[in-house]
């Protein structure tokens, strides 16, 4: 994942970002592997361990409450060897922070990030997951300045939506 990362200084301050008392509101870009059927889809889907693995996770009905909202921003396709491969660029908000939530979300949707060989996707036009955190916004701990960072999105995965 590419993209905006926030780290504390110091101990007081990342004390004070506490999720529990400061709000983030984090928006991330992602590009899926084929077209989804609508423009706005709201997933809460809780999410949990996979059995048997420390690293994956899936959704399940003894995980914990995961909320994404999904918006396609626009759709591309790639023609190689007479096959066409669809990508969807879509926007992501995340209500909660579960770790791998995009990215088990849209898997669990059938729509894999594209390069996430973990979740389903290929990496036959990206070396890595098409996902990129894009904007962070939220209440500086310390000061009570309202912060909106930015982060465009990468050269790689432009080129999914272009090629």
């Amino acid at each position: 994942t590419s993209g905006i990362v926030i780290i504390a200084k110091t101990s007081v301050v990342q004390h004070a970002f506490d999720k529990k008392r400061t709000h983030f509101h984090k928006n991330y870009d992602a590009i899926v592997e084929g077209q989804l059927p609508t423009n706005h889809i709201s997933i809460q889907w809780p999410i949990g361990r996979k059995p048997g693995s420390i690293i994956e996770r899936c959704c399940t009905i003894e995980g914990k409450p995961a909320h994404t909202d999904i918006t396609v921003l626009s759709s591309n396709a790639i023609s190689q060897n007479m096959v066409d491969q669809y990508f969807t660029h879509v926007q992501c908000l995340l209500h909660t922070g579960r770790t791998h939530q995009i990215r088990v979300h849209l898997s669990q949707l059938g729509y894999p990030l594209a390069g996430d060989d973990l979740y389903g996707g290929h990496l036959n036009y990206i070396g890595r997951q098409a996902l990129h955190a894009s904007h962070v916004s939220f209440y500086h701990p310390m000061t009570n300045e309202w912060l909106e960072l930015q982060a465009p999105i990468p050269s790689d995965m432009k080129a999914l939506l272009t090629y």
